[in-house]
């Protein structure tokens, strides 16, 4: 969501058909937007990210994924921890 607003959105996914282009053949790619959250089974501590994965469709199977997702805000959660700590 690029207007700055908190609303979560939940999961969002499209599929698009795209055609031959530059020598590229015709491809389905699926795309997913969603947050990402987990809860760690020994330290009890929770992580929430923002995720996209795309999938390459052949044959009704996927043949490619991309995974992407940005660990900023939960990376500078631990390097504030540690600074506090030592």
């Amino acid at each position: 969501q690029d207007d700055g607003a908190d609303e979560d959105l939940g999961v969002w996914v499209q599929t698009i058909n795209y055609p031959p282009s530059n020598g590229s053949p015709e491809m389905t790619i699926t795309q997913t937007w969603f947050n990402w959250s987990a809860t760690g089974s020994a330290s009890g501590n929770s992580i929430e990210l923002p995720a996209h994965i795309s999938f390459q469709w052949e044959n009704g199977k996927i043949v490619r994924e991309w995974h992407n997702f940005d660990p900023t805000n939960e990376i500078n959660k631990y390097i504030k921890y540690y600074h506090y700590i030592y």
